[in-house]
């Protein structure tokens, strides 16, 4: 145990070099079924290319849901930008704006707004109900609780009278003991 604490640099350098060699395996492996681990970079002129057909594809799909009839653009012939020995090409990002789906004017869209005023009609109804009902009640409860004077309240309202209400709870009241 004290020798593996000692030469812990040793272990370490061993440790890297197994995981070396079970990288080279790995990829040696990948390599010999075909498939390569990370995708190749692809060109940027046919990303985007790729990504212009398929946002054409997505808005001929939500037109054909709409019901709208769908004209197929003619392809644009673009000329590739000529690169002189020595020169970086640079590339040119193009912002893509997407326009916001127009909404139509459709029975389903009625029904919906004719259902949304009902609930509010609804809602209404039921809150002034609930305020009518609400008040006979709230007017037997005060005229309950008004006219009974307790004459507790008037006993412990004074300090004198609290005073003797609490000597007489030590008195009367259960021990000490069992509380």
């Amino acid at each position: 145990m004290d020798w593996i604490l000692d030469h812990l640099q040793i272990l370490f350098v061993i440790a890297i070099a197994v995981a070396s060699v079970i990288q080279k395996i790995r990829q040696s492996q990948s390599e010999a079924s075909g498939t390569p681990e990370r995708p190749a970079q692809q060109d940027p002129a046919a990303e985007a290319e790729r990504t212009r057909q398929i946002q054409e594809e997505i808005r001929r799909r939500i037109a054909e849901r709409r019901g709208e009839v769908v004209e197929e653009p003619e392809p644009e012939f673009e000329e590739e930008p000529q690169v002189f020995p020595g020169e970086r090409q640079v590339e040119q990002t193009v912002p893509v704006v997407v326009a916001p789906p127009m909404l139509e004017e459709s029975a389903e869209l009625e029904r919906q707004r004719e259902l949304t005023e009902r609930i509010r009609l609804l809602e209404q109804a039921r809150a002034s109900l609930a305020a009518q009902a609400a008040a006979p009640a709230a007017r037997r409860a005060l005229e309950a609780a008004a006219p009974a004077v307790n004459p507790w309240r008037v006993e412990l309202g004074n300090p004198g009278g609290l005073r003797h209400a609490v000597v007489m709870r030590e008195i009367l009241g259960p021990p000490l003991g069992l509380r």
